[in-house]
């Protein structure tokens, strides 16, 4: 690893994060004030509830991670967002390395400046969610995942499973990430030798890791569940029950979503009755997925637009979708540097999609060198198209942010190969 390009990635992150924590204050809203209360009971010593009182089913990974800060620093979330800054500033050396051994040098290092510059990246550190911890443990794992594949040791096994256990955690979606790495690894290692070894040691320690939180929930519940919070992730199916309570949750966010857009057209003056806001929140603007929720080819092509390009209203906490802006040019003549910022958004995750499949289209020589890259792409991508389409609920693109450094890793792979043959055709 090249120390002077650690050093410049690691100044670049910090200062990016410096200026967010001086001048970025964001509100803690939605999901991040379950995350927060239940840090701080934990804090307090009252364990694993919302409330104080009830045991929670809330998945755990975000909240324990807070909680020590909370009980040493007094429940400051800016001890968690300077935490989470010097975290973003790890992470993006860890796509680095990644980059090296998957792809080559310049794309390691390019990367890891791009994520460092990318805005749905880097305003995670200042958001209490779990997105950001998420995008961290996937990086530790899929960081030791690529050196076990390549000249891996039983304990680099061990810890591709515990970090696999620790995604868990942090998120259900994480639960079975495990099955998919040793799946990569039949088609990686070399000799059938190691692919067992590798299969035994990273499942038994991922199992080990997920014990305590599994008889936890066991006894407060009564549920074999081995990841808290999988009742709401349940890709099987959903009960009657199940369904309502989605339905309410989605009701609940068409109303924020309602306060948050009556605001804007408050303060910019214009009139607009509350059923015209409410008839374009309840339309298609927003869904991932027409009605039918078939597995069509249009559908899941519309799916992934929705999970890796969007202008990132809900991670910036900003009340209008790009939609309302083209539909209503008051707005866009009330709030122009919002739209302008949207539009930029936009377009660089628009990009950054585009030059990934390029990226991904002119290296396939070389597949098998970046091979853990596509099965974490594929495998975030798959578990979410399955959760929209069978629970038939809409996604955002928050569930795609945990992959993105890795969208990033072919995009500027791509810009590497067609720069680098630009360049050997003018040289000629």
């Amino acid at each position: 690893m090249n120390a002077k390009k650690t050093v410049i990635i690691l100044a670049v992150a910090a200062i990016v994060q410096v200026l967010l924590l001086l001048f970025c204050d964001m509100e803690i809203v939605k999901d991040a004030k379950k995350f927060d209360r239940m840090a701080h009971n934990i804090s307090k010593g009252l364990g694993l509830t919302e409330d104080g009182e009830k045991p929670s089913l809330l998945y755990p990974g975000a909240p324990l991670v807070f909680a020590p800060l909370y009980y040493i620093f007094g429940h400051k979330p800016i001890a968690v967002k300077t935490f989470q800054a010097v975290l973003f500033l790890i992470l993006c050396v860890l796509i680095y390395r990644i980059g090296r051994y998957c792809f080559d040098e310049n794309t390691g290092f390019f990367s890891a400046i791009a994520c460092a510059l990318y805005p749905p990246l880097f305003i995670l550190p200042s958001i209490l969610l779990s997105e950001f911890l998420f995008t961290f443990d996937i990086a530790f794992l899929m960081f030791f995942y690529v050196i076990s594949v390549k000249n891996g040791s039983y304990s680099k096994y061990a810890l591709t499973g515990i970090f696999c256990a620790m995604a868990s955690y942090i998120r259900p979606t994480g639960l079975f990430v495990i099955f998919f790495l040793i799946a990569g690894a039949f088609f990686l290692l070399k000799g059938k030798k190691r692919f067992l070894s590798f299969t035994l040691i990273s499942f038994t320690a991922f199992l080990i890791a997920m014990l305590p939180i599994t008889a936890r929930n066991y006894m407060r519940f009564g549920k074999f569940t081995p990841v808290a919070g999988t009742e709401y992730v349940n890709v099987a199916g959903q009960s009657e029950d199940e369904a309502k309570a989605n339905e309410e949750f989605l009701d609940r966010q068409r109303e924020r979503q309602f306060v948050l857009m009556k605001g804007y057209y408050d303060r910019a003056g214009i009139d607009i009755s509350e059923k015209e806001i409410y008839r374009e929140l309840k339309g298609p603007v927003g869904k991932i997925i027409p009605q039918d929720y078939s597995w069509r080819v249009k559908n899941v092509f519309d799916g992934i637009r929705r999970l890796y390009v969007s202008s990132y209203s809900d991670i910036y906490q900003v009340g209008i979708p790009l939609a309302f802006f083209l539909k209503d040019r008051r707005l866009l003549l009330a709030y122009p540097g919002l739209f302008a910022w949207k539009l930029l958004v936009l377009f660089l995750s628009a990009f950054v999609s585009l030059m990934a499949v390029v990226g991904f289209l002119l290296g396939l020589r070389k597949m098998k060198a970046f091979f853990p890259v596509i099965l974490i792409l594929f495998y975030n991508t798959l578990f979410y198209l399955t959760y929209a389409l069978l629970r038939k609920t809409d996604l955002t693109t928050r569930y795609g942010l945990p992959v993105v450094p890795y969208i990033i890793l072919f995009a500027v792979f791509g810009c590497v190969l067609i720069f680098g043959r630009s360049k050997d055709a003018v040289h000629e």
